[in-house]
């Protein structure tokens, strides 16, 4: 094994590692951005300028969406630049949310609650021994649908 091998060798593997450097950081800003809501400009970062765009992916910070126009604006926007729409403090808007979610929570588990009630009140009521002999389910087809009457011409 000459020189040049060596040189070869240490080329292939120094260009190797640059490119799985370059993919690992790509994923990293990728990531980051889509936990800030700016996943492209992240991910842009990322590929241009390695190492370096983890930084910029952290300090692009997340971002949130205006809620008439639907641009990303900055998270701690007062007034949304596009549309000029006055914002509610980002905080105010995840209470809301929160407790617009725990409102819905609870009357889904209170509808569970109110079934459950009609389904053991129902099992609980005893049939009587005559009804259960005798009542048989008969299967019916469905009324066929009534078409209206064509109108009448005037005569």
């Amino acid at each position: 094994m000459d020189m040049r091998d060596h040189w070869d060798i240490f080329w292939t593997v120094f260009f190797g590692a640059i490119v799985v450097s370059q993919a690992l950081c790509m994923v990293a800003c990728t990531s980051i951005g889509i936990h800030n809501r700016r996943p492209m400009e992240s991910f842009l970062a990322g590929a241009l300028l390695g190492p370096m765009g983890i930084l910029i992916a952290i300090a692009l910070g997340p971002r949130r969406h205006c809620p008439t126009c639907r641009e990303p604006i900055e998270l701690e926007a007062a007034r949304c630049p596009h549309c000029q729409v006055v914002l509610l403090p980002y905080t105010e808007q995840v209470k809301i949310y929160e407790a617009g979610k725990a409102e819905q929570l609870a009357a889904e588990a209170n509808a569970r609650r109110i079934e459950e009630a009609q389904r053991a009140a129902a099992a609980a009521t005893p049939v009587p021994a005559t009804i259960a002999r005798t009542a048989t389910v008969v299967p019916t087809a469905a009324p066929a649908a009534r078409r209206p009457a064509p109108p009448r011409r005037p005569s």
